[in-house]
């Protein structure tokens, strides 16, 4: 049998610059397993932030231009 799959979280902030809405900050949770280079990379907006809103934002717009 193989070893048991430990996921080991780690959470970090974000801020990345969009290029309709400015600085965005989001949280970033990473998953990786002992022993393998593999990752997943999981990023959020914090509950009732303005990052929240901003996703609200591009939810409702879609693909349209803000300009």
């Amino acid at each position: 049998m193989g070893l048991p799959c430990r996921r080991l979280p780690h959470t970090d902030s974000k801020t990345v610059h969009h290029p309709d809405l400015g600085l965005v900050t989001v949280d970033c949770d990473t998953l990786t397993i002992p022993g393998n280079d593999l990752r997943i990379a999981m990023c959020s907006a914090p509950p009732a932030t303005t990052t929240a809103d901003q996703f609200a934002l591009l939810d409702a717009i879609g693909t349209q231009a803000l300009s």
